[in-house]
């Protein structure tokens, strides 16, 4: 029976089993081992086990357990470097960085998520009970609140561009899916927001694919076509194909990595000084490094700011609401006056 891990699962999993290899387990030692550890994953574990006794490649399987296309390729180039032990901690370290930014963005939304819940259900109450209790109050007032008659047409405006946004998305990301890898990272990359995040993150992943190759005596020739072998990630085989084209048309690997936008600037001068001093396999691996770190970081002064910004709306629009249902009663006392 085939199963899928959720994503706790598969960090569970891929993290306890680089431990036992450490310790000095084998694959089928550690297997066998974590089915008592892991009860909950035994079926999925069975499932590998069976995959491996036929012969099946450690990232095949993996694949079939849910494990992401990135993580799939690291763990097929793993067996091609031979260091599957650093990969699966590896993997472990990202999937929970990758899990801790995640709680941390729920932690931030949760409580301005529940204003605005409030807000809208404000805004709901305000047009069905107060509204048409206003409206026969200011009836024979010579003055319009149009403030209040925003307000209360918000959701149902807010609701329409919602929806003709979704709809606008929907067939856009349709087209969007037909480009292909290369295409759809340089248009990520040049989003504004988001394309540092975007390239930090794919530098860092092909960084430390490319060193960790690189240290192992693999050829730069070889480690293209070995990327260019289907089931590794898309934009790796895009990627590869490129520059295996290039290379082969005599320009440096620096220069073609530059023409990337989703690609940060220093990944080519990296590359272009470690070929020249002949340490390049060392330099991406610690350049990988940094750049995760530096990514951690960047992400954690953003939420830093996205609560507060978030409360500075909503409060704003509470004073909105309050100044709609007060101003026409001001009016009105005003002409009684």
């Amino acid at each position: 029976m085939e199963v899928r891990w959720n994503r706790q699962a598969r960090f569970e999993f891929v993290e306890l089993l680089g431990e036992l290899l450490v310790s000095g387990f084998t694959m089928q030692e550690s297997l066998a081992f974590m089915k008592d550890l892991l009860p909950k994953h035994r079926q999925g574990i069975d499932n590998l086990l069976k995959n491996f006794s036929l012969g099946e490649p450690i990232h095949k399987s993996f694949a079939s357990l849910g494990y992401t296309d990135k993580q799939v390729t690291q763990l097929y180039l793993a067996s091609v470097h031979g260091d599957l032990i650093g990969t699966l901690t590896y993997i472990a370290v990202q999937t929970k960085d990758e899990r801790y930014q995640r709680e941390q963005l729920l932690k931030v939304l949760a409580y301005p998520l529940l204003l605005i819940t409030f807000l809208v259900g404000m805004m709901l109450l305000m047009r069905y009970l107060l509204v048409p209790q206003l409206t026969v109050m200011t009836q024979g007032s010579s003055k319009k609140s149009h403030l209040l008659e925003a307000v209360t047409n918000l959701p149902f405006f807010l609701g329409g561009v919602g929806g003709f946004l979704a709809l606008l998305s929907g067939l856009f990301y349709w087209q969007f899916k037909r480009n292909n890898a290369i295409k759809r990272s340089t248009f990520y990359s040049r989003i504004p927001g988001i394309s540092k995040f975007y390239c930090y993150y794919y530098t860092s992943f092909f960084a430390n694919e490319w060193g960790m190759l690189l240290k192992h005596g693999l050829e730069l020739q070889a480690i293209l076509r070995i990327m260019q072998v289907d089931g590794n990630a898309q934009l790796m085989i895009d990627v590869s194909k490129k520059l295996d084209k290039g290379l082969a048309e005599g320009h440096p690997l620096y220069q073609e990595i530059a023409n990337w936008s989703f690609f940060t600037k220093e990944f080519a001068t990296i590359i272009h000084r470690g070929e020249v001093k002949g340490k390049l396999g060392d330099e991406l691996v610690i350049y990988s490094k940094r750049l995760w770190q530096e990514l951690n970081k960047r992400l954690e002064r953003v939420m830093l700011w996205i609560q507060p910004v978030t409360f500075i709306i909503v409060a704003g629009l509470i004073l909105v609401i309050y100044g709609a249902l007060l101003l026409p009663i001001y009016q009105e006392m005003d002409e009684m006056l």
